[in-house]
């Protein structure tokens, strides 16, 4: 004989096959065995007090530790924009050095000093033993900005504009990159 699955629900290992019963009078009988329930959900929260009370801490500190994060990026994106009156050079940066992370690490540099980075990647070309700046919009003054700012030499700068990419300035990471002394 099979019981449904309410039923199964309102019997406890004591209790008796009741199926034969009463519908109402079943209801009447499962009233205790919520009771019981509920009261060790209570008495469960009660000797586990400083358990809950520790997971809401975690909990909270989490929360926090997120938002400042988010406001921090928010910050950092909005220093990227060059003040009122100022140019703003628009810069993509290539890493050719298999050095993994190095052109979001240029980029958040060239971001705090005001440079709108736009796009960041690896170059599709073997490693570079030199950073080359190469000016893309035909006036060299944004891409020998960009070079003092990473300490790139002046012969490390070269001129190849390219209106189909829609920036300013190039950035080819090379394997010389650690060694450069940017200009504060």
């Amino acid at each position: 004989m099979f019981l449904p699955a309410s039923d199964l629900l309102r019997m406890t290992p004591h209790q008796p096959d009741r199926s034969k019963e009463n519908p109402k009078t079943q209801r009447a009988k499962a009233g205790p065995v919520l009771l019981r329930l509920g009261s060790m959900a209570a008495s469960w929260v009660g000797r586990h007090r400083v358990f809950a009370l520790g997971a809401l801490l975690l909990l909270l500190v989490a929360v926090i530790v997120g938002l400042s994060t988010l406001a921090e990026k928010e910050q950092h994106t909005i220093s990227a924009i060059p003040d009122e009156g100022q140019e703003r050079i628009e810069v993509q940066v290539l890493n050719a050095t298999g050095e993994k992370n190095l052109a979001l690490e240029v980029t958040e540099y060239l971001r705090g000093r005001g440079f709108d980075v736009v796009e960041l990647g690896n170059a599709d070309m073997p490693q570079s033993a030199a950073t080359v700046v190469i000016d893309r919009c035909g006036r060299p003054e944004p891409a020998r900005r960009v070079a003092a700012a990473l300490g790139v030499p002046s012969p490390q700068v070269v001129s190849k504009p390219d209106r189909g990419l829609y920036l300013d300035v190039t950035v080819v990471l090379g394997r010389d990159f650690r060694k450069l002394q940017p200009k504060e």
